[in-house]
């Protein structure tokens, strides 16, 4: 039996600076299926790349990948609000 593939829900999201952030949300996860993330920092702007590996029950791994833009100010993270 093939099973239905892991697929990303778009290749680059949004991520307000020091938010929570879970990185299987941008992952369509079919059922039977084990997938893990990296996770990343959200405390600092810039561009992260998030690696996404799927497990299929047959054992078949696929690696995914997309970019989290973590939009902030990078001036306010470095003095800690200081203005």
């Amino acid at each position: 039996k093939q099973s239905s593939p892991v697929t990303l829900k778009s290749d680059t999201v949004t991520v307000t600076q020091n938010s929570a952030f879970d990185p299987l949300s941008n992952v369509n996860i079919p059922s039977g299926t084990s997938v893990h993330a990296t996770s990343i920092d959200t405390s600092i702007p810039g561009f992260r790349v998030v690696t996404v590996t799927a497990t299929d029950f047959l054992g078949n791994k696929t690696n995914l990948y997309y970019t989290a833009n973590i939009t902030g100010s990078l001036f306010t993270s470095a003095l800690g609000g200081l203005s």
